[in-house]
């Protein structure tokens, strides 16, 4: 058994489910497919490190057989990563197989990594100092350092990729991705104290293939200067009949298209919904969805169906959605001829604030469950961006803070506020700055005022830029294959 306490209770904890789901596949019942089982898992782990091997204790009684391989599989790094890929290449992803696939991914999440706490925090510190450069981006990054080894490519994020590759059955993919971080960023103190913690961990890797990771700091980096990637799971809800929904759900990042749709293929009702959607997160929570890189989840409803209090939902643990994550909201059928519309109301609304007029004569308050309208008919036209931020209604500072950020707020929703509380935030629509992103500030309200027992959620409406394109209505080509 492993020597190191958490990684000795991660085993006693994961071998159980994974004992129940492989007896739950019929074939391996047979002695001759458990073997076929375990040399492909062989294989897997001799991709990474040649010279590994399995030391199992085989068993004719089936219990007891697979016994000896989930918990020799626990006990190599790598170990449950390899048996997952065996078992999907033997029995598929459907069916049975599914359930042992699933236990496979719970205990990856759960999985020690090959870093220390202290080490890893001082890793996560460093990279947030990293941009990377030009065309380069973390899932094409990912992908060069694990060759020639396939590679998922769900990893959207730095932090993301780490949680991966620190479980891997040996460093040297892990320090080779660190080293093409480096090699394409142009943040050159960054890249220095990167490059100084790599070499303080060559250790982890065999001598012999330290070169594997050196020999590529000499690789050019592109000249073009970019961006963080930044992740955004996108969720495009249409109301079918009797409360039931049709949903569709793309994973992606900034600056490439969306993967294929990978929401639930029938229609579900909006506690099915929740319960998808914990299970999703959960699934690529040490990946492109780890919320410590405050990646973006949108939700894209239906216009009578917005303010559906999607930031509340409560997912694994009992933490809410909008806690961990930045949450929006707009419009799903918003048409690309808005912005005249946009424009004339944001006029409207910043003469409102000028006059001083009383808040409820500037802004049309709106039932929560009701679209704006105009003078005719319901209107789709609005664009908007929602946030909650339950201690504004009461905390002075927290306006400060979001009108601070130069975000315009165009009306809020649900609860009572004073007069004189509108009227600052109207004021702030003078500001006219497009929203770009979430200040850390809201999050950090909103999470206080869960925190300290107060649920009044007030949804402020914040201006959102008209000529962004409307969610697609089908699932955009571009390759997202999961591990």
């Amino acid at each position: 058994m492993p020597s190191d306490p958490v990684r000795h209770a991660w085993v006693a904890g994961s071998q159980l489910p994974l004992v129940t789901a492989m007896e739950g596949i019929e074939a391996l019942a047979e002695m001759p497919t458990r073997t076929m089982l375990l040399s492909l898992v062989e294989e897997e782990l001799r991709a990474e490190e040649p010279a590994l091997t399995l030391a199992v204790a085989r068993n004719p009684i089936c219990r007891l057989d697979l016994v000896a391989l989930i918990r020799q599989c626990l006990q190599v790094r790598g170990g449950v990563r390899a048996m997952r890929e065996a078992a999907r290449l033997l029995f598929g992803e459907s069916g049975p197989a599914r359930a042992l696939l699933d236990e496979c991914d719970r205990a990856l999440a759960l999985e020690p990594g090959l870093l220390g706490a202290a080490e890893r925090t001082e890793l996560l510190t460093l990279l947030d100092g990293i941009s990377l450069t030009g065309g380069a981006d973390v899932p094409a990054l990912f992908v060069e350092a694990t060759r020639p080894l396939p590679a998922p490519a769900t990893v959207s994020t730095m932090i993301g990729a780490v949680r991966q590759l620190e479980r891997r059955g040996t460093a040297v993919p892990l320090l080779r991705f660190l080293q093409l971080l480096a090699n394409h960023s142009n943040q050159r103190r960054g890249v220095q104290a990167l490059r100084t913690w790599i070499d303080h961990r060559l250790t982890l890797v065999p001598r012999h293939r330290r070169v594997e990771v050196t020999a590529l700091r000499d690789a050019p980096a592109p000249p073009a200067a970019g961006a963080d990637v930044r992740t955004c799971l996108l969720v495009r809800l249409e109301p079918v009949e009797d409360g039931t929904f049709t949903v569709m759900a793309w994973l992606g990042q900034t600056g490439t298209p969306f993967g294929p749709n990978c929401g639930p293929e029938d229609v579900v009702t909006l506690e099915e919904l929740r319960q998808w959607l914990g299970e999703f997160i959960g699934r690529y929570a040490h990946g492109a969805l780890d919320p410590g890189r405050r990646p973006l989840i949108e939700f894209a409803l239906p216009s009578r169906h917005l303010n559906l209090p999607v930031d509340t939902w409560t997912l694994t643990g009992g933490d809410r959605l909008g806690a961990l994550y930045q949450v929006t909201v707009r419009p799903l059928d918003r048409p690309a001829a808005a912005g005249p519309e946009l424009s004339d109301r944001w006029k409207s609304l910043v003469a409102g604030a000028g006059a001083e007029l009383p808040a409820q004569e500037s802004v049309r308050w709106l039932p929560s469950t009701e679209i704006v309208e105009t003078d005719g008919p319901d209107s789709p036209a609005w664009a908007w961006i929602a946030v909650t931020c339950p201690l504004m209604h009461r905390e002075p500072a927290a306006v400060d803070a979001v009108l601070a950020t130069g975000t315009p707020v165009a009306a809020w929703l649900r609860g009572d506020k004073a007069e004189a509380a509108c009227r600052a935030v109207l004021e702030g629509l003078s500001r006219g700055r497009l929203v770009t992103q979430f200040p850390d500030s809201v999050r950090a309200f909103r999470h206080a005022g869960w925190q300290d027992g107060s649920d009044h959620r007030d949804v402020v409406l914040l201006w959102d830029d008209p000529t962004r394109p409307p969610p697609p209505s089908y699932p955009v080509s571009a390759p997202q294959p999961r591990s």
